[in-house]
């Protein structure tokens, strides 16, 4: 059976809106950007309709958790991973992998 396209935009957006913080993570691990980089990075990667305020709300979270520092670059923010973010990341990674394979 076929869900309908819209259902199917929805799942999707909800995945991607569960994932985002490891997929920001993952995003500054291979190089550091500012919030609008993100944002867009992850609308090429799956066309999930995910707002600034929501990027931003996550990348905050995400700083005072530790994971991501940001650094003033010219006029903008630039965000990177923090070395507990990347260990973070891979324990992640790790989960994610071992329940997929179980």
């Amino acid at each position: 059976m076929t869900r309908p396209k819209r259902e199917t935009e929805k799942v999707e957006d909800l995945v991607w809106k569960d994932l985002a913080p490891y997929i920001i993570l993952a995003l500054l691990e291979k190089e550091p950007m500012h919030g609008y980089g993100v944002k867009k990075k992850i609308l090429e990667l799956s066309h999930a309709k995910m707002g600034s305020t929501t990027i931003y709300a996550i990348i905050y979270s995400l700083m005072k958790l530790g994971l991501v520092e940001g650094v003033w670059q010219d006029r903008r923010k630039v965000y990177k991973l923090t070395d507990k973010g990347k260990y973070v990341l891979d324990i992640s990674r790790k989960a994610i992998s071992q329940t997929i394979t179980a």
